[in-house]
């Protein structure tokens, strides 16, 4: 089943108050993306949430976006604006560094390197979330 348009416009504007989070339809339903960096999506009208090594020690219940992909996080509450929000904003300052110094860069290796821990990141922000919504 798609996901509807409804509901992503409804988790978009509760994630308004984080900042850059953007989102692209792909084969019926929505990938998120916070600065670029894809960080989960809208799966037949639920919220998931990369699952990475950092964040499982949160113990989220996991789901299966679609037949034979790997799991990922169900965010369950996503009604609690500003409990989703909270662990996007507390980050934003790294973020805008972390930016300007990717900008900034002309090594390709700490290119690489800094996305790899903006992405580690922004992933175990967004279980923050999951698991703060969770409570």
């Amino acid at each position: 089943m798609a996901s509807s348009k409804d509901i992503r416009d409804f988790v978009l504007e509760q994630l308004n108050d984080s900042g850059n989070i953007t989102c692209k339809p792909m084969m019926g339903e929505f990938m998120l993306y916070y600065n670029g960096v894809i960080f989960g999506g809208i799966y037949d009208d639920r919220l998931l949430v990369k699952k990475t090594e950092t964040n499982k020690k949160y113990n989220m219940q996991e789901s299966i976006p679609y037949p034979s992909a790997k799991p990922m996080y169900l965010v369950e509450d996503i009604d609690n604006r500003e409990k989703l929000n909270v662990p996007l904003k507390e980050n934003k300052s790294t973020t805008q560094i972390t930016n300007a110094s990717v900008a900034n860069a002309s090594s390709s290796i700490f290119n690489t390197s800094l996305s790899t821990f903006w992405s580690n990141s922004l992933l175990l922000n967004a279980f923050i979330v999951s698991k703060h919504l969770s409570q």
